[in-house]
């Protein structure tokens, strides 16, 4: 006998709790920017819950720092760049399209 899952996602996801900030790269009318916290996090997806408006189809960026050692400042933030696919009152389902690690002391205005 297999074992059968309802499981349909490619990546697995991590269950985390972290803070987290946003900003569309959108159009002017999609123009937002806010704080959430992350849910839960793969290579392909993530979820957030926020107070902001979303809609599918939208592009946000995200900013995350990413944890030092314990007790330390963290020393590396995670830029995501994702589209809204999902709305489902505070939580938020993003398809990841692009990530890197980048040190946290560069600054947010010009990507460095």
């Amino acid at each position: 006998m297999g074992t059968e899952s309802n499981e349909r996602r490619a990546h697995g996801r991590f269950a985390m709790a972290a803070p987290m900030s946003y900003e569309s790269l959108g159009s002017i009318g999609d123009s937002c920017r806010g704080e959430g916290r992350i849910v839960n996090l793969s290579s392909g997806g993530l979820l957030f819950q926020s107070r902001g408006t979303f809609r599918p189809g939208m592009t946000l960026e995200f900013h995350v720092p990413w944890p030092g050692p314990s007790g330390r400042v963290p020393r590396l933030r995670l830029r995501i760049t994702g589209s809204v696919v999902r709305v489902d009152g505070s939580l938020i389902a993003v398809a990841i399209t692009s990530y890197e690690f980048q040190a946290a002391n560069q600054s947010l205005a010009t990507g460095q």
